[in-house]
């Protein structure tokens, strides 16, 4: 599969959790990260949208900011790190 062709999963403004993968392989601290959801800022699927984008990943390339702080996650997280957050993107806000 050429992964350069793959769109990005989400949405600015979605609502979204770090995957099983993240936490487990990534090192993104389960016992902080596993029940935090974050709100995609910034969307990337290309080296010209982000200067960390790796077209060898493919997909989409986010920012992300907590929903509750509100403060920005500090790193760039791609497609497989993040899952929909079902439950809040209900949500009317």
């Amino acid at each position: 599969m050429n992964h350069n062709s793959r769109k990005a999963m989400f949405a600015k403004g979605a609502k979204v959790k770090f995957s099983e993968s993240a936490l487990d392989n990534d090192g993104y601290n389960p016992k902080y990260n596993k029940d935090r959801t974050f709100i995609v800022t910034n969307v990337a699927t290309n080296e010209h949208d982000h200067r960390g984008y790796d077209t060898g990943v493919g997909g989409g390339l986010y920012d992300l900011k907590d929903k509750v702080t509100g403060k920005s996650f500090g790193s760039s997280l791609y497609d497989y790190e993040l899952e929909r957050a079902w439950h809040l993107n209900k949500e009317k806000n």
